[in-house]
């Protein structure tokens, strides 16, 4: 019997002839030592703690945890695993492309590795020479391939690191951009409430009013060709100066037309139920304009 398996108060193991894998192990957590739950319950009803046989560390019921020998030989598999896998660490590019040579050389691990789990000390012992021999013939190939493999999870860490970055760096720009778009939209739909109300001249230019002044001067029609109001702060578009394109490309604002007064004194002479209309008209005016100007580059190009 395995040594890993063997309770260490009764150095023994239950019957072959009984259902071994559902017998019931206890491991002391301080120490990591092994007892069966029975020979543990005796131990712990006599006395409230007693010491492990092997080491001396004081075992509680509080530090027994309980396993069945499946959940015992898997993590002793994962833990040979990791410590011969270490050792044979070729990889497929090192058979320059021979895939038979390539399996051959995985199948004397897994039967290095199942050599040293299986619990057969015969076995153990012919794996654990396996292992020696082939450590002493190709050490210096185990250090270098090992150096390699640390080299490539860094680079692939250091993607990764990048990626993220980048995620997060994307991520906080479209927060930014998009509440700035928000508050952009705010401000035009309010200003033209306010212009609607006779409480301010115009609406703030922008680069996209810049555009549409721009195709106006070229086709002489108004924001209507580009799906906007002409004059929703009273006025008409103004014609552009020569020179003007070069200012489509620099996120500045641009000149304002002058107010019209007269249309502010007939605003103001209007009834409520007239100047209801107008002032839809105006505060639906900035987000017509904003769909527009993410059209910009369609229109403009259209022109010429």
């Amino acid at each position: 019997m395995d040594d890993e398996l063997v309770c260490v108060l009764c150095k023994g193991a239950q019957d072959e002839a009984s259902n071994i894998t559902q017998q019931k192990l206890v491991v002391n957590n301080k120490c990591g030592h092994r007892f069966h739950q029975a020979c543990a319950e005796k131990e712990l009803l006599r006395r409230k703690t007693f010491p492990c046989p092997a080491c001396q560390v004081q075992v509680r019921r509080a530090g027994l945890t309980e396993k069945t020998l499946d959940e015992l030989e898997v993590a002793r598999d994962i833990t040979v695993r990791k410590r011969i896998t270490k050792i044979f660490n070729r990889s497929e590019e090192d058979f320059g492309g021979d895939l038979r040579a390539y399996n051959d050389y995985l199948e004397t691990m897994e039967d290095v590795i199942y050599g040293l789990c299986s619990g057969d000390k015969g076995e153990a012992d012919r794996a654990q020479a396996t292992v020696r021999e082939y450590e002493d013939r190709h050490r210096g190939e185990i250090t270098k391939n090992a150096a390699r493999k640390v080299d490539r999870e860094k680079v692939v860490e250091e993607q990764l690191a990048a990626l993220r970055q980048q995620q997060e760096s994307r991520k906080h720009y479209n927060q930014l951009e998009e509440a700035r778009k928000q508050q952009h939209a705010r401000k035009l739909k309010l200003e033209a409430q306010e212009v609607a109300l006779g409480e301010r001249d115009h609406v703030t230019a922008t680069m996209g009013d810049g555009l549409f002044l721009f195709l106006d001067s070229l086709t002489g029609e108004g924001l209507d060709g580009a799906g906007g109001e002409p004059g929703a702060n009273g006025n008409a578009p103004a014609a552009v100066p020569a020179g003007m394109r070069q200012m489509l490309n620099i996120p500045a604002p641009l000149p304002q037309p002058q107010s019209n007064q007269d249309t502010r004194r007939r605003f103001a002479s209007m009834s409520v139920t007239e100047r209801r209309p107008r002032m839809q008209k105006a505060a639906a005016a900035p987000d017509r304009a904003l769909g527009a100007k993410r059209n910009w580059v369609e229109m403009l190009g259209s022109l010429f």
